[in-house]
């Protein structure tokens, strides 16, 4: 079995529990206004001994980065109202991108379907969702260094499972491009011995 199945997969499994990681946080949040977040590294949390190998860390907080209004892309960019029904935070949309990482390992085995030569293969979609996800992964990346000029654990390890999920995405569709090329050769090549 090809590595990239597995490691595709268990990206999508631990990004799925980030996602739900941070809809917690955020309902705690709201819900509790004094709430420190485990995400949060304090000067009382890098004192705890197996914490302060991650000194790095100190004073940075993902509970500032989620109640940021890029937290809620939408309203931010004025498409839905602030806090009204549409008004998703950003684990929404990863749980959405999360859940179709984890359709790779039986979705990488569809076929093309003739009747729709205009759509492209899945393996071409995964590819595709791969680098739509990189490219919001570095516009988020960007944002969390230049403007709120914080640092959150999770958007970071969301943003390396994305990383990974794309190029396991890429070694797909570059295996499945030279099976296609090496078939061509081959078909090519018996058709000239026969005559």
């Amino acid at each position: 079995m090809l590595l990239r199945v597995p490691v595709v997969f268990l990206s999508g499994c631990f990004g799925i529990l980030l996602q739900f990681y941070t809809l917690h946080v955020e309902q705690q949040l709201e819900q509790n206004p004094g709430y420190q977040a485990a995400c949060d590294f304090t000067d009382e949390t890098t004192q705890v001994p197996i914490l302060s190998l991650f000194s790095f860390l100190k004073g940075s907080s993902c509970s500032k980065v989620f109640q940021s209004s890029y937290a809620r892309l939408l309203s931010h960019f004025g498409l839905v109202e602030r806090h009204g029904k549409y008004d998703f935070t950003l684990p929404y949309f990863g749980l959405v991108y999360f859940i179709l990482v984890l359709t790779f390992p039986a979705g990488r085995k569809w076929k093309k379907i003739a009747a729709f030569d205009f759509v492209p293969s899945p393996i071409d979609l995964y590819y595709y969702l791969g680098i739509a996800s990189l490219l919001f992964t570095v516009y988020l990346a960007s944002v969390l260094k230049f403007v709120l000029q914080e640092f959150c654990i999770v958007c970071f390890a969301t943003y390396c499972l994305n990383v990974i999920c794309f190029v396991c995405f890429y070694l797909e569709r570059r295996a499945c491009e030279r099976q296609k090329t090496s078939a061509v050769l081959t078909g090519t090549g018996s058709r000239t011995k026969a005559e």
